[in-house]
């Protein structure tokens, strides 16, 4: 299955987890690697741990300033630095910033009482509902599947983000789907090959020349040995114009 970007790719790859349908990546990142994954599951690595790096990564993709995550931060755990970050902010003008804040250190306090109450589950939904607030509207959805994902595994979530090791160390499984960028799978050749996210916005990106990413188009369709799927979703936009040009639909 191959992609214009990775965000694609996250999306059929937490799909994939969901529905243990085994996988490997050529390349890229794993989905947890990636923005909203890394947000996620550094929330609840804080949320459990009380450790400031993870809570930092996820305040970062909700837009606070770096200058607040890095303040002096050496010995202080990860309810010292939100304390702190408050306090720094009391004559600050932005009133966004200092009710994420407020609000994440209130949460904390809620989240942990849940987890302490051996519903781990509740406590995942309701860091991720936080999240979800503040993150672009883009990237609820992705959120929302891997939410899931850690809320239907057993254990404490301390036993549960440790499986997540083990999605990560499963993704090279000599069987499976696999997936790649478009870019990731020049020189390689696959029995059948899904194309995915053909729309006008995406193929020819807006990040590239139209010359360049006709050829990319190109890359991912000879790719092909015996099928080649492509496919475009009319929420997403128009159907490529490469998809026209190559005359496959006709």
């Amino acid at each position: 299955m191959l992609a214009r970007t990775n965000s694609l790719l996250e999306i059929v790859e937490a799909e994939l987890l969901a529905n243990a349908i085994p996988y490997r990546l050529s390349g890229g990142r794993s989905v947890w690697d990636g923005i909203v994954g890394s947000a996620l599951v550094g929330l609840l690595k804080s949320l459990h741990s009380d450790s400031w790096t993870g809570m930092a990564n996820a305040l970062s993709m909700c837009g606070i300033k770096s200058e607040l995550l890095n303040l002096d931060h050496t010995h202080k755990n990860c309810d010292q630095m939100l304390e702190k970050i408050l306090s720094y902010m009391e004559n600050d003008a932005d009133a966004r910033a200092f009710k994420m804040i407020q609000s994440v250190r209130r949460g904390c306090v809620d989240w942990r009482k849940q987890m302490a109450d051996g519903n781990a589950s509740l406590a995942i939904y309701a860091a991720s509902k936080w999240l979800e607030y503040y993150i672009k509207p883009e990237r609820v959805e992705l959120l929302k599947k891997l939410t899931s994902i850690i809320a239907k595994l057993n254990g404490t979530l301390g036993q549960r983000l440790n499986a997540l090791s083990r999605f990560e160390n499963n993704n090279h499984a000599a069987v499976g789907v696999l997936l790649s960028t478009l870019h990731g799978s020049k020189g390689l050749e696959f029995d059948c090959v899904w194309v995915i996210g053909a729309e006008d916005n995406n193929l020819p990106h807006p990040d590239s020349t139209e010359d360049e990413e006709r050829r990319l188009f190109y890359v991912g369709m000879t790719r092909a040995r015996d099928r080649l799927d492509v496919s475009s979703s009319l929420a997403d936009g128009a159907e490529s114009r490469f998809v026209r040009e190559s005359g496959i639909n006709s």
